[in-house]
């Protein structure tokens, strides 16, 4: 579908965004997906665990898996 949008848009001047989103439907048109694996979004904890020292550098390096 082509829409046919104002190549100027002035964001001070309410007509002018009208014109253009007026004519843009801004619901989702279909569910995201995500693309982080479902281990590593859990709330409650991916299962990695490191030691925070008081002094000198942390670095924690965890091997993740998962599509690339």
């Amino acid at each position: 579908e082509t829409l046919d949008l104002p190549t100027v848009v002035d964001p001070n001047d309410p007509k002018s965004m009208d014109a253009i989103y007026s004519k843009v439907d801004t619901r989702k048109k279909q569910k995201s997906k995500n693309l982080i694996p479902e281990m590593y979004s859990n709330p409650k904890g991916s299962g990695f665990t490191a030691e925070v020292k008081g002094s000198g550098v942390n670095n924690f390096d965890f091997d993740l898996k998962g599509k690339k």
